[in-house]
């Protein structure tokens, strides 16, 4: 999960540092080049910190379903998985053309706050 978040944040700096100041000084026309190099970049360092977020995020759901880490109530943990598994769908409706799994970005949400409350009950040290 951290090495994704840390793609993240690359997609975030390079488009608010590089591709804005490129396309506000003509870059795609002018130095095609080096806008196109910048701009598969950026596809690149999001398509991949995507799935490494996710693959961490599943694994810890997995690992709360199957050995209770922090002792979540088993319906919780299973909710957990499954918004886990249903957030994979919007990336893989994009990466494949299925974009009728777009719809499925809005299962982050529920994954998200699963997590924080996971991040609480590790925090908290809590074990019922």
């Amino acid at each position: 999960m951290a090495v994704g978040m840390t793609f993240f944040t690359g997609v975030a700096l390079i488009n608010g540092w590089v591709m804005h100041y490129l396309t506000a000084h003509g870059a795609p026309t002018s130095v095609p080049l080096l806008y196109d190099a910048f701009n598969r970049l950026l596809l690149g360092y999001g398509w991949l910190g995507n799935p490494l977020f996710l693959a961490g995020l599943t694994g810890i759901a997995i690992l709360e379903v199957s050995n209770h880490v922090v002792r979540m109530p088993p319906a919780l943990a299973w909710a957990g998985l499954v918004v886990v598994l249903l957030s994979w769908g919007r990336g893989i409706g994009s990466a494949t053309g299925l974009y009728f799994l777009e719809p499925l970005i809005f299962a982050n949400v529920p994954a998200f706050l699963w997590l924080a409350l996971y991040g609480l009950r590790v925090a908290r040290g809590i074990t019922l």
